[in-house]
C-alpha cells in the first residue's frame, strides 16, 4: 500500500528536523565538555604558579635577614691595650678590631700585619712586641748562618771567633750609642775588633 505523496513528504520533513535537533545537541554537549576542561586546566595551572611566587619571595626575604645579622667575632691578644674577645659587623678590617680594643700598645711592632685585612670569624690575631719581632729576624738570620749585628744578644755575638763577653759588651754600647749598623765594616769602629779579628767572621755576620 503507499502512502500519499503529500503524507510521505510530511514524514521525510519530520524525520530532517529530528535530525537537526539531536544534531545541535550533540554539539551543545560537546562544546560543554571542552569549556570545562579549559576552565579546569586554567585554574590548575594558576594554582601552581601561585605557591612557586611565593617561594621566591620568602626565599629572597630570608636572604637579606641573615645578611643584615652577619658578624664576625675575634680574639686580639699581645701588644693591645685591651686584648680580648670582639664582635664587629660582617666585613669589618683588622684596625676596625683595634679600634675597639683601645689600639696598640707602645711597644706593638706591626711590620708584619696588614691591618687592612678583611677579619675571619673566629680567628685569633696576635700582635707582636718590637723584642719578640727582633728575636724572629735574629733567628731567620741564624737559619742562613748569618748574625744580625743589630738584633743579636751578646750570647749571640760571642758565638764569632775572638768576641769574647767584653767585645759583645762594646757592641752592644756601640749600636745603643750609635745606632744600627749601617755596614759590616762599621763593626772596625768598636774597641777591640781590628782588621785581623774581623778577617775571621767577615763572613759570618750581616745587617738587617
Amino acid at each position: 500500500m503507499k502512502l500519499p505523496v503529500s503524507r510521505m513528504l510530511r514524514y521525510k520533513v519530520i524525520a530532517g528536523a529530528l535530525l537537526l535537533v539531536v544534531t545541535f545537541a550533540v554539539f551543545l554537549l560537546q562544546s560543554k565538555e571542552n569549556d570545562s576542561e579549559w576552565v579546569v586546566s586554567t585554574e590548575t595551572e594558576n594554582k601552581l604558579e601561585e605557591p612557586q611566587e611565593i617561594q621566591i619571595q620568602e626565599s629572597e626575604t630570608s636572604n637579606d635577614e641573615l645578611s643584615a645579622k652577619e658578624e664576625v667575632t675575634v680574639d686580639l691578644d699581645g701588644e693591645v691595650r685591651n686584648a680580648g674577645v670582639y664582635t664587629l659587623p660582617g666585613g669589618s678590617r683588622v684596625f676596625e678590631a683595634l679600634e675597639k680594643a683601645g689600639g696598640l700598645s707602645e711597644n706593638a711592632d706591626t711590620r708584619n700585619i696588614n691591618l687592612a685585612e678583611l677579619l675571619t670569624d673566629g680567628t685569633k690575631i696576635y700582635f707582636p712586641s718590637k723584642e719578640e719581632v727582633a728575636l724572629e729576624q735574629e733567628l731567620s738570620a741564624s737559619e742562613g748562618g748569618l748574625i744580625n749585628l743589630n738584633t743579636a744578644n751578646a750570647t749571640r755575638l760571642q758565638e764569632l771567633p775572638g768576641v769574647g763577653p767584653s767585645t759583645a759588651e762594646k757592641i752592644l754600647s756601640y749600636r745603643e750609642q750609635n745606632g744600627s749598623f749601617k755596614n759590616v765594616k762599621d763593626l772596625l769602629n768598636v774597641s777591640g775588633i781590628g782588621e785581623k779579628t774581623f778577617a775571621k767572621f767577615e763572613a759570618m755576620i750581616c745587617v738587617e
